[in-house]
């Protein structure tokens, strides 16, 4: 009898960890910009460039995000960006700086921090890029530059999950706000290669 009761004690484990192990983590979606309007320039070619470098250490953490800036500013390039020209000359779109840094926050270890849900982390996002044009002999003719910074601060005892999805936020709304002011600089400073649509 007592064989018999831890049988199904563990059949019943193994039973709760099955269903544990098949319910699937909903995955983070890319970040992209193909729902907004090409940008159509009049250049032969478009290069995208990365010129950061991630240090991989601490307190630097864009190398453990889902996206990191870097990838996503590419992304918003290779969706945007057009080559509608015949010409020799080249767009190059180059991120020059794309950090997220973390910084410990203290937090209340006495008897009423037990019972606050305290701010234990805070991340500072940034990232700095520049769209060239360059002729067919090379020659920097023009260029739109566009930086943006985006913070947010993360509550104590989230799961990797949680975290992973307030990171993706947050580098959603940082290249949102790169797209904006690129558009902008893209409409003061290139619109003589600026292609408009029919």
């Amino acid at each position: 009898m007592r064989t018999q009761r831890i049988v199904g004690i563990v059949i019943g484990i193994l039973v709760l960890a099955g269903c544990q192990g098949s319910s699937s983590v909903r995955p983070l979606p890319e970040i992209r910009f193909h729902h907004l309007a090409p940008i159509r320039l009049d250049v032969g070619t478009i290069e995208v460039v990365s010129q950061y470098e991630p240090p991989f250490k601490a307190p630097h953490v864009e190398h453990i995000l889902p996206i990191s800036p870097e990838r996503a500013a590419s992304q918003w390039a290779r969706d945007r960006l057009q080559a509608q020209g015949v010409s020799a000359w080249r767009a190059v779109f180059i991120v020059r700086q794309a950090p997220v840094v973390e910084k410990r926050l203290p937090i209340d270890t006495g008897f009423t921090g037990y019972f606050k849900k305290q701010q234990s982390e805070q991340y500072e996002s940034r990232i700095d890029v520049v769209l060239e044009i360059r002729d067919d002999n090379g020659r920097l003719v023009g260029e739109a530059v566009a930086a943006a910074n985006r913070g947010r601060t993360m509550p104590e005892g989230l799961t990797p999950n949680e975290r992973d999805r307030l990171w993706h936020e947050m580098v959603e709304a940082l290249i949102t706000d790169m797209n904006t002011v690129l558009e902008n600089t893209i409409r003061q400073h290139l619109a003589r290669y600026l292609i408009m649509a029919p």
